[in-house]
């Protein structure tokens, strides 16, 4: 299967066994919202695909019921209008998802419920990954389990930084 992401935000899926003829997925989104480019699009546990359009959404569908426009889950706060390249990055255990907003700041929110990771009141906001605005936007993301524990790696004004999000 191979699944492409359109500037007029059209998501595509295309079954090479079945000739060359693609198939349009959730075309019923469109009836209620604007169209916006499709930027990012990874299929997870096999049945759910994760989508990023260029107006800050951010969603999990559901591939068993591709004719619905139903988001199975939206991540609230995602803050983009008009950036193409913006990092997106998952947990090796794909429980977490961490994406960049063009307003510089790195957000990070569970997987299976949408519900966004922020800082505890008693870590205060200083030095937290979640309350820093980084010096440029963060075009890319890598989360990498270390020793230490899990690490986002994250990249942008030719600088690559290390975020410890958790220990073992």
């Amino acid at each position: 299967m191979i699944f492409a992401g359109c500037r007029n935000g059209s998501i595509l899926r295309f079954d090479k066994r079945l000739g060359k003829r693609g198939q349009k997925l959730f075309h019923g989104r469109f009836l209620n919202q604007q169209r916006t480019s499709v930027l990012h699009l990874e299929v997870l546990a096999d049945w759910q695909l994760l989508t990023s359009h260029m107006n800050g959404d951010l969603m999990t569908y559901d591939l068993r019921f591709t004719r619905e426009g139903l988001p199975l889950v939206k991540y609230e706060g995602h803050r983009n209008t008009y950036t193409q390249r913006l990092g997106i990055a998952l947990d090796p255990s794909r429980e977490f998802l961490f994406a960049a907003g063009e307003d510089r700041r790195i957000r990070g929110w569970s997987v299976h419920t949408g519900r966004p990771l922020i800082p505890s009141s008693s870590q205060g906001s200083g030095g937290h990954p979640f309350a820093t605005v980084y010096s440029d936007v963060v075009e890319t993301m890598q989360v990498t389990a270390e020793r230490e524990g899990l690490c986002l790696w994250a990249g942008f004004d030719h600088t690559l930084h290390r975020i410890y999000l958790g220990q073992r």
